[in-house]
């Protein structure tokens, strides 16, 4: 593993509980702070990777008291999981009992086809992936199960002047918010694998309940990526999926992974996908494709800072905007898509905005001047807060 010695005793448990299946030893230190460890695990996303291994191989050498507490997080969480799991088998047979043919995304399906188990995943939301031409069916069948859109109106929805591939779907006595996606990423981010292509290479997938239809191998593979690199990699959890997968399917083609990523723009964050789960995890990968992720000087050097920062919601701040705009902009292949994505993210306006403000369809161009009013207010406020707070503490000295 690369850069890991800088890391906290407890820090470096983890990690080697996440890359157990690699045959990483993970003893327990018996200096260990077992309160900092469990709050980690829970912060990154990681948790029951963390209690499976403890519980599996070291139950003798953890304190009682902190085993006790992550298998009443872990127990939690799996029930969790398994509840919403039965809730997206059941909306999906509701679409496809209405003509809809939805594609389940990440939560349930990515825990299944990682690890082989839906209980050693930490998720919230359930996501769906439905065609544009489909979406006024879903969105009425979606209604007649009471769910609503959360961020827009169905009107607004279906209108392609905003700047959104989802919205969230709420239900007052549901377990989850429901993430309806028409697209796999928002038009400033265009990186994901081909919808048409991910459509005809998804397969069957059998859950607790029923069946799904969900993602190819290659296509979670290559998603996971993307959207780990737009979020600018923001836990241990994204690249915990990555390993996993990498571990469950030896046998990838990347030459070909790598020639579609490099079609749709995003060689770079398959290749960094690739390498951090590789140095963090221990995840299996070919000689050829380690020296291939040398070659991108990008990867070269995102990757150190980007194993800096993990735990970094203990051990320092991680930087907002380098993580969330720094590192997707840099993994982008071109100056005129760098461009673009600078331009569509900081200015086409969302649901947000007609959110803030509800302007009939005549008026839409106007939202490119209440996006960058609303974004100023928000930003105006926290400074102001802390100015006063700045000036209270000067006053009291």
């Amino acid at each position: 593993m690369t850069r890991v010695k800088a890391l906290s005793a407890e820090a470096r448990l983890i990690l080697a509980c996440c890359s157990a299946g690699s045959g990483e030893p993970a003893i327990p230190d018996p200096s260990l702070d077992w309160r900092r460890v469990i709050d980690l695990a829970l912060l990154e996303g990681v948790m029951p990777l963390v209690y499976r291994h403890l519980s599996a191989n070291y139950l003798d050498a953890a304190p009682e008291s902190a085993m006790r507490e992550l298998r009443f997080h872990f127990q939690g969480n799996a029930l969790r999981n398994r509840m919403l799991t039965r809730e997206l088998v059941r909306l999906v047979a509701l679409l496809e009992s209405r003509g809809i043919a939805p594609i389940a995304l990440k939560g349930p399906t990515l825990a299944q086809a990682a690890f082989g188990d839906i209980a050693m995943r930490q998720f919230a939301d359930l996501d769906l992936l439905v065609r544009r031409d489909e979406m006024p069916g879903a969105i009425a069948a979606l209604a007649g199960d009471g769910f609503r859109p959360q961020s827009s109106s169905p009107e607004i929805m279906l209108d392609e002047f905003f700047q959104a591939s989802e919205d969230a779907f709420i239900k007052p006595e549901a377990m989850a918010v429901l993430d309806v996606h028409w697209d796999l990423m928002p038009r400033y981010f265009p990186f994901a694998p081909d919808g048409e292509q991910v459509r005809r290479r998804a397969v069957r997938m059998r859950l607790d309940g029923g069946e799904v239809t969900t993602l190819a191998p290659q296509d979670h593979l290559m998603l996971a990526c993307v959207h780990g690199t737009k979020h600018g990699w923001p836990s241990l959890a994204a690249i915990t999926d990555i390993a996993a997968l990498m571990q469950r399917e030896p046998e990838w083609d990347w030459a070909a992974l790598c020639e579609e990523a490099a079609q749709r723009g995003s060689l770079t964050m398959l290749l960094l996908g690739a390498r951090l789960a590789h140095d963090a995890l221990a995840a299996p990968l070919p000689d050829s494709m380690v020296e291939e992720t040398r070659r991108d000087p990008v990867v070269e050097a995102l990757v150190p800072r980007l194993l800096d920062s993990l735990f970094s919601g203990r051990e320092g701040a991680r930087v907002p905007f380098f993580n969330g705009w720094m590192v997707p902009l840099r993994a982008i292949g071109s100056n005129r898509a760098r461009l673009a994505y600078m331009l569509d993210r900081a200015l086409a306006p969302t649901f947000d905005d007609w959110k803030f403000v509800r302007l009939p369809s005549a008026l839409f161009p106007l939202y490119y001047l209440v996006r960058p009013a609303r974004i100023a207010m928000q930003k105006i406020a926290p400074l102001r807060s802390r100015l006063i707070r700045g000036a209270s503490a000067v006053s009291r000295k």
